[in-house]
């Protein structure tokens, strides 16, 4: 599903907000400052896509109805994929982190052994991400 629940703490209640671009499950994510970052998604299909999404908190938690919102509120921006797909994301000191995954290319264990250490940080300014 795409549906996105935000659970208000100051309410005792789930309020849906703004839906993600595509149908998912199983994400990672995590928080940095006022940004929600989604990506190691599984799709219905069973696929493990690269995408990383982002969303301000404070415009996930609005309280009202997603379908009341401005159009602006309902938005989730797309940022680079991946390096590896299913990669974990982890917040250390700011940087955002990808770490681990797979590549759909690994033939062997050993393959699938060195990618599954690899750690990439994303780089705002450039848009993309660098192996660290």
């Amino acid at each position: 599903s795409a549906a996105v629940e935000v659970f208000m703490s100051s309410t005792s209640q789930w309020h849906r907000a703004a839906p993600l671009p595509i149908p998912c499950g199983v994400t990672q994510r995590t928080v940095m400052q006022d940004t929600c970052y989604l990506g190691g998604m599984f799709t219905s299909d069973e696929k493990i896509p690269q995408h990383v999404f982002s969303a301000s908190l404070s415009q996930l938690f609005q309280t009202l109805p997603c379908d009341q919102q401005p159009s602006a509120l309902r938005t989730w921006t797309s940022l680079p994929d991946q390096p590896y797909l299913g990669c974990a994301l982890a917040n250390m000191g700011g940087t955002l982190l990808a770490i681990g995954g797979t590549d759909e290319e690994t033939e062997t264990e050993e393959d699938l052994e060195k990618e599954a250490t690899t750690v990439h940080a994303y780089c705002p300014s450039t848009s993309s991400w660098v192996q660290v």
